[in-house]
């Protein structure tokens, strides 16, 4: 709010302190009369019921047609009032509302008389709306009031665009809110897809998938292709064609499906090493986006392009800076903590951001638990104002949880130069008596949930993920059970019924009773979120929900054997032979099956404090440390080797902060999820849960099998482009050679794997996979020429979705080891979790096959279809030597 001081300076400044000094004119509130505007404006009309609600409520009478007048004209011999302002002025025995009144059907409605009247009813009535509706109106009873002979009051509204979307409209009008937004903005493009992919995929975002646009029902989420020069020409066009408006809306659309993977795209993504696609794409927007403005502004000099700062581009660029200073409007939307929101934003007005609005989501969280965000939402407003916003967009409205919230947000947009203490004050005054308990209800909320959030500290500016803090609605919704407890929300209980209810008036009771059930409300809420997240999860994927709700899944303890297997997959292991064929021929079965999938299950760590650290774990047999980072808890590893133990440690500055002992149990194949990769599935590891010759374990981490890692002829896209996805691949499983078992025509023009600098080997088999055919024969004598040599390994084998040609490899590896049939016969069908396309059948025929061969087991036909291929029976024993564990 301005207040502006005019010839009467001394009274204007007295509207705010109260401290009057000019003379008091006593008005009897009992003896008043309201005098409408002859033609009255709907604005007006507004203005003069509230004033006659209020008064009436204050004085307990009804306003008459006589005394004192509240007249709502503008005084003869005063100026109208300005663009977005509010007045009021006693003269005589009356006091004139006046104000700039529009109603209109966009965002630009302004009840200007309103203002005026809250104004006044609010300094010499007391009156606070501290809620939405009649009941939150709080006043105390008065029957007089001291005003001013020479009283005058100007409000003027300060941002140039204003919104809190969902905003009760009567609610919001108390509270000085105004949609004052003269410019249009949001995602721009979200209508693209369906008018242009058909005939123009190229302007579309190559996907992880290799793929231009995305799903139908993303469509709205579609990335462009942002270094096409023929999309910024036709988004220059679009803009030309629609009388080239002075704001220009160019915000791309958010969320992940569809970013744009193409090699000029990602020419602009400035990684730093260990950092993953997504990270950080803000150079590559800005770089649109200058793009778009260097066309625009040829053809009208003062255009004001508006773009968000918001998800993955929310970091400050790297490298481009913004070439058009003037003729950019940013809307900041802050994530992550407080402090590395504010240091964002220094290296947004580095990269030369001028023109900005603040566009949070801090009020989208769902009613489900209590969160204490109130001076975390004061703190950051006052932040960006003060360093100059022109506005705020604040998304989504509050629910019974967030009252507190909404009144702040409203007080600090409408009032900025109250404090934070000025405004918690107001709204408690509803509670009367009870006043100060119900403050340090609210402010052990508020404790509760900064501790959480201090406690997520990052391990550097740029976090690989952002941890569960103040980010956005989904991240606050799923963080309610770590703001809280069981025993948290029971001792909030306990100290609401400390407060001495006596004192009160049958108003402010009936308000504590409302607060206390609400409170008491929590502990059911919060047993009905786990219970709710199983139940729509199911029990297999529980530990996703419980992963949302506390963070991770439950950390593992000191000396447990900790499964990496899904509970669809071991369900599934535990099962006879009848009934896992029956399942593999029902489509309902199939379709549970592939909703499983072919990831692994994590292990998640906690530490004391949550703080970042060092994070290590160490494989105990042999001393290596087969996974480190630097990272705040809890943690979730992936990928780990089954049946092994391994030892683990967090520190901080030389300090354990954690450490313990534990096991994976061998209770299913050691599956493989490559980071990066949503695409890639049907990977795991030949070794670690099957037993071979002499019950010996079938060694990990040396052959892979897997789907391909490209689409194929049809498209050739990599599926692990990524880079996090290489480096994983390369780097921490160690893949050497990549032995690839399609026909030509299903690696098109490729030259290379997809994994980049590894040997990739072409050994062609037939999509029928057919042992007895000289081609299966030959593919077999070679790929097994390079398992027999160790300096190949670890290797991974694959024809394009893992399931025949792939399988019929391994099977015959298996039984070399010494693997059963039985065993064999699993490891062909787990390949059901991947695809539709799996078919059990092509076991029991290629093990027909081998029927020819001598020997009753399938170890005995293996090692003679091997001989037979012209592999030495010293090859044969050198591979078991590599493959079999002591």
């Amino acid at each position: 709010m301005k207040v502006v001081v005019s010839s009467v300076a001394v009274a204007a400044v007295c509207v705010l302190t109260g401290a009057f000094t000019a003379a008091a004119g006593e008005v009897d509130l009992s003896q008043v009369q309201v005098v409408r505007a002859e033609k009255e404006s709907e604005c007006q009309k507004k203005a003069a019921d509230e004033l006659v609600k209020h008064l009436e409520l204050v004085a307990g009478s009804k306003v008459g047609d006589s005394g004192f007048k509240f007249v709502f004209a503008r005084p003869e011999g005063v100026g109208g009032a300005e663009p977005y302002t509010a007045r009021a002025r006693r003269i005589g025995d009356a006091v004139y509302f006046w104000g700039y009144d529009t109603k209109a059907k966009s965002h630009n409605s302004f009840f200007g008389s309103a203002f005026a009247v809250y104004g006044f009813l609010e300094k010499f009535l007391g009156v606070k709306w501290v809620e939405p509706g009649d009941d939150g109106i709080v006043f105390k009873p008065k029957s007089k009031i001291d005003l001013p002979d020479d009283w005058e009051y100007e409000y003027k509204y300060w941002p140039l665009n204003a919104l809190i979307r969902k905003a009760d409209a009567d609610y919001g009008l108390r509270m000085r809110y105004a949609e004052k937004r003269p410019f249009v903005y949001g995602h721009a493009f979200t209508k693209y897809q369906k008018m242009y992919l058909k005939d123009h995929p190229e302007w579309f975002g190559l996907d992880v998938d290799g793929k231009r646009g995305t799903k139908d029902e993303w469509a709205a989420f579609a990335k462009l292709c942002d270094t096409n020069p023929e999309v910024v020409d036709h988004i220059v066009e679009e803009w030309k064609e629609r009388k080239t408006p002075h704001y220009f809306n160019v915000c791309v659309n958010d969320g992940s499906p569809g970013y744009c993977y193409c090699e000029n795209c990602r020419a602009y993504d400035y990684y730093a090493p260990g950092e993953p696609f997504l990270f950080d794409n803000t150079d590559r927007h800005l770089a649109f986006y200058n793009r778009i403005a260097a066309k625009a502004t040829k053809i009208r000099p003062d255009v004001m392009l508006v773009a968000y700062l918001y998800g993955y581009y929310q970091l400050p660029p790297r490298r481009e800076v913004v070439e058009y200073p003037d003729n950019m409007l940013f809307g900041i939307v802050p994530s992550g903590t407080f402090e590395k929101a504010k240091k964002a934003f220094a290296g947004f007005k580095k990269a030369g951001v001028k023109h900005f609005f603040f566009r949070p989501n801090y009020l989208c969280g769902k009613g489900l638990l209590p969160i204490g965000t109130y001076r975390f939402l004061y703190d950051t407003f006052h932040f960006y104002y003060n360093n100059g916003a022109v506005g705020y967009d604040y998304d989504g409205a509050p629910n019974d949880t967030q009252l507190i919230s909404y009144y702040v947000v409203f007080r600090q947009c409408a009032f900025p130069e109250l404090t934070i203490e000025q405004i918690l004050d107001e709204y408690m005054s509803q509670y009367g008596a009870a006043a100060d308990v119900v403050m340090e209800y609210y402010e052990r909320i508020r404790r509760r949930h900064d501790a959480v959030r201090l406690a997520d500290g990052a391990p550097s500016d740029r976090p690989q993920w952002l941890r569960w803090q103040i980010k956005d609605d989904i991240e606050m919704m799923r963080s309610h059970t770590r703001f809280n407890s069981i025993k948290d929300l029971t001792e909030d209980i306990q100290l609401l019924e400390t407060a001495d209810l006596s004192r009160l008036s049958p108003v402010e009771r009936r308000r504590f009773d409302k607060l206390h059930t609400r409170a008491k409300g929590y502990i059911d809420a919060y047993q009905a979120v786990y219970a709710k997240a199983l139940e729509k999860a199911g029990v297999n994927r529980a530990w996703l929900e419980e992963k949302s709700l506390m963070g991770a899944r439950p950390s593992v303890k000191d000396g447990e054997t900790a499964s990496i297997t899904q509970e669809g997959h071991r369900e599934f292991l535990a099962l006879p032979a009848a009934e896992r064929l029956r399942r593999l021929g029902d489509a309902d079965s199939r379709r549970t099956m592939r909703g499983v999938g072919t990831r692994p299950h994590p292990v998640t760590f906690s530490w004391d404090g949550r703080a970042v650290a060092d994070f290590k774990i160490v494989r105990e047999r042999d001393g290596k440390a087969v996974f480190a980072v630097k990272a705040g808890c809890p943690i979730a590893v992936y990928n780990l080797e089954v049946g092994e133990r391994y030892s683990w440690s967090a520190q901080k500055d030389g300090k354990v902060l954690g450490k313990g002992l534990f096991g994976t149990a061998a209770d299913g194949p050691r599956w493989i999820g490559v980071p990066d990769a949503p695409v890639m599935k049907n990977m795991r590891d030949l070794g670690g849960w099957m037993k071979g010759f002499d019950g010996r374990s079938v060694r990990q981490g040396l052959v892979y099998r897997s789907a391909a890692f490209d689409e194929g002829a049809s498209a050739g896209r990599s599926l692990v482009a990524a880079p996090n996805a290489r480096e994983f691949l390369v780097g921490r499983l160690g893949i050497k050679t990549d032995v690839d078992l399609r026909a030509d025509d299903e690696v098109g023009g490729r030259t290379e794997s997809p994994l980049g600098a590894v040997s990739w080997v072409r050994a062609p088999i037939s999509a029928e996979a057919d042992p007895a055919s000289p081609g299966f024969r030959a593919a077999f004598a070679k790929v097994f020429g390079l398992l027999a040599d160790e300096k190949n390994l670890p290797l991974d084998i694959h024809g394009a979705s893992g399931f025949a040609r792939t399988g019929a490899v391994a099977m015959l590896l298996e039984g070399l080891l010494g693997v059963s049939e039985e065993s064999a016969r699993i490891d062909w069908e787990l390949s059901a979790f991947s695809g539709p396309e799996f078919d059990a059948a092509p076991f029991d025929r290629i093990l027909a096959a081998l029927g020819g061969a001598p020997g009753d087991t399938l170890a005995q036909k293996a090692e003679a279809y091997a001989l037979s291929c012209g592999i030495s029976k010293a090859d044969i024993l050198r591979f078991r030597a590599i493959m079999l564990a002591e």
